[in-house]
């Protein structure tokens, strides 16, 4: 008699499934190798970098990974709305970059506050952000539409591998939105404001940077910024761990360089290596230190042909730093992101909002959806308090806010002793 692990689920005939956390590495890691392997198989330009990273953005800030053929309706649609807008506001402004980047600046400080405010299936925010970026031909006009079109064709391209990998192995079934039923803007929770005004600050630091420092990856420094701002604003992962897991991924992928691409003779051997290397990822790591690792495969520079320059590999490398840089400063900027201070700060304003009799049940609403969002970013043992006290805190003030004081590890902090 075969005993099934703890973390494993019984398949069909008997056979005993891998667990959850190792199906969904595999099923992330092949569309990631199909995203590379196909492009650079089928000479589709240079384009696999933006498959690649299409779905490494697309796999690490995802809400919950089930239901992939609805939510792949949503990011085709939210691919088309993204190029649509994109070039259209190219279109608009073909000579006026100052004009066309105030344009942009609105459409994605919309699209990024929708990303993170809508209470239902905001996958179509996300890939609108993405989609806005992709199309930018570093600030040329001529051409702009075929272009466009090949990045809205490759990013497409990323969203129905991904979409199919996870429709056709092992599909997941769930319930749905984050609030089932529910379809609104939580246009009250000053959270979600604050998210957007981050990303936007992360996009104007990162265009100043390509504008004046015209590094190697060009536009694509920015628009890897913008969108990784997504996923690391409330993110689990600290700026010391994403720091050191980047840097971790940055020296595999020096060595990987090296010693290992040079070695590689087939096609296979480099699909196999670039599975390994994202499964072993999205399993160790959490979602956003994944991405941040993942990410490094872009020093590779794959083409259809072998191509080694370790003089562009450097660059690169400056490059990915100089924008994670920009990540871990307005992590802090223009208020703390650290998950203790949001708590805390999100806790004396429903606190506030309790106690008034004229506050919208819906703002209440809003308010208590933050404070989980930064209770579940925060490791209570950090601060002496139990994690089983620190979540009946938590369903404490959603009964009752205006009398429900925060565990005395978070009133020292509060207090100024952390």
């Amino acid at each position: 008699m075969v005993k099934n692990h703890p973390h494993s689920l019984p398949g069909h005939n008997g056979r005993v499934l891998p667990s959850l956390a190792t199906r969904r590495a595999l099923k992330n890691a092949l569309a990631f190798t199909l995203a590379f392997m196909i492009p650079l198989a089928q000479n589709w330009g240079t384009q696999a970098a933006t498959a690649a990273v299409t779905v490494i953005v697309i796999s690490t800030t995802a809400l919950s990974p089930g239901h992939a053929f609805y939510k792949g309706l949503w990011r085709v649609a939210g691919t088309l709305l993204g190029a649509v807008v994109g070039m259209g506001l190219i279109a608009l402004f073909p000579q006026d970059r100052f004009l066309y980047l105030a344009a942009l600046s609105t459409a994605l400080f919309v699209a990024l506050f929708l990303a993170r405010a809508y209470r239902g299936e905001n996958t179509l925010f996300v890939l609108t952000v993405i989609m806005l970026l992709m199309v930018f031909k570093e600030g040329k006009s001529e051409g702009v539409f075929l272009y466009g079109a090949e990045r809205f064709f490759m990013t497409l391209f990323a969203v129905i591998v991904y979409t199919a990998v996870w429709t056709l192995l092992w599909p997941e079934k769930e319930a749905g939105s984050p609030l089932p039923g529910e379809h609104r803007v939580a246009w009250r929770c000053r959270e979600h404001w604050l998210g957007a005004l981050s990303g936007i600050l992360v996009f104007w630091a990162a265009l100043f940077f390509w504008i004046y420092f015209n590094p190697p990856l060009g536009f694509m420094t920015v628009a890897l910024a913008t969108a990784m701002s997504t996923a690391l604003l409330f993110a689990v992962a600290t700026p010391a761990m994403m720091l050191v897991a980047f840097s971790l991924g940055l020296i595999v992928a020096t060595l990987s360089y090296i010693f290992v691409l040079p070695q590689l003779q087939n096609g296979w051997q480099l699909g196999a290596f670039l599975f390994l290397y994202a499964f072993v990822s999205y399993r160790l790591l959490p979602p956003a230190m994944a991405m941040i690792v993942l990410i490094g495969t872009t020093t590779f520079h794959l083409q259809s042909s072998a191509f080694f320059h370790f003089g562009l590999f450097l660059n690169i490398l400056f490059v990915l730093y100089a924008f994670l840089f920009l990540l871990l400063l307005f992590y802090y900027l223009p208020v703390s992101n650290r998950p203790e201070k949001r708590l805390l700060a999100v806790w004396r304003r429903l606190k506030r909002l309790a106690e008034r009799p004229d506050t919208p049940p819906k703002a209440l609403q809003d308010t208590l959806e933050a404070l989980r969002l930064y209770a579940h970013r925060l490791n209570p043992k950090r601060f002496g308090i139990d994690p089983e006290a620190f979540k009946a805190w938590i369903q404490a003030c959603a009964d009752n806010p205006k009398a429900s004081p925060p565990p005395p590890g978070l009133q020292a902090l509060e207090r100024g002793r952390f």
